[in-house]
């Protein structure tokens, strides 16, 4: 991942494949801790599979909050998340089979994801999935709700 000051404060940001395509951008405000929540994607994407990232509240409290939305409103994407995984797969909607804790070990070990943090829970509502384009798509009770571009 690259990233930089943009002329307006904000950080600018490109994940890349290895051979330097671009699989998503955007810009994000800063955090205070200077920790941004994106990390480098070098892995290889196989043939005919898209590289989706699957994002998930930083913190308990914000994922309370994306449990209860009616209650305060989801959570701010992506300054509220942390990326906790990227893997391919045929189309979007796949990944929320692959994100379920169908194993003890969990899904971040299955082979097929690249884990990008130490734990995550199962897919539920307010988790994030982002598509090569940069388009992201937030989890709900029944279906996806698609959020502004960055």
């Amino acid at each position: 991942m690259d990233h930089q000051p943009g002329a307006d404060g904000r950080v600018v940001w490109r994940i890349t494949e290895e051979e330097g395509a671009v699989l998503t951008s955007g810009s994000i405000e800063a955090p205070a801790d200077g920790d941004l929540p994106l990390e480098r994607q070098g892995d290889q994407v196989r043939a005919g599979m898209l590289p989706v990232q699957v994002w998930q509240p930083r913190t308990k409290e914000f994922q309370l909050q994306a449990l209860t939305p009616w209650r305060a409103g989801f959570p701010p994407f992506p300054e509220a998340y942390r990326l906790v995984a990227t893997l391919d797969v045929p189309e979007p909607e796949a990944v929320f089979v692959i994100c379920q804790h169908f194993t003890q070990e969990g899904w971040l070990h299955d082979p097929q994801v690249r884990a990008r943090a130490h734990s995550a829970h199962s897919m539920c509502v307010g988790d994030v999935v982002v598509t090569p384009d940069g388009q992201a798509w937030r989890a709900l009770g029944c279906g996806w709700e698609e959020l502004l571009k960055t």
